[in-house]
């Protein structure tokens, strides 16, 4: 017998990077939330290891980079309900 206890859901997020490592206000994000896809400037990041992998901040993701990623666009899929 198989059992359902919470559906998942995928997750579209846009938004511009920081300048510097901190947190990055991304409304609609929740913990736990897993970062499946990293894209920036519509190709596939260089920037890989910039974000957190894992949301640990409802409403935020953190820039773990201290790069200045202010003129990135980011678009992420992430995963919620593992």
């Amino acid at each position: 017998m198989s059992t359902v206890t919470m559906p998942v859901a995928f997750i579209k997020a846009e938004f511009f990077g920081r300048d510097g490592s901190g947190a990055i206000s991304v409304p609609g994000l929740k913990v736990g939330d897993a970062v499946l896809t990293i894209t920036a400037n519509n190709l596939n990041s260089a920037f890989p290891r910039a974000l957190e992998t894992f949301i640990t901040v409802d409403d935020e993701i953190q820039q773990d980079s201290a790069s200045n990623l202010e003129s990135e666009p980011f678009v992420l899929v992430l995963l919620r309900g593992l």
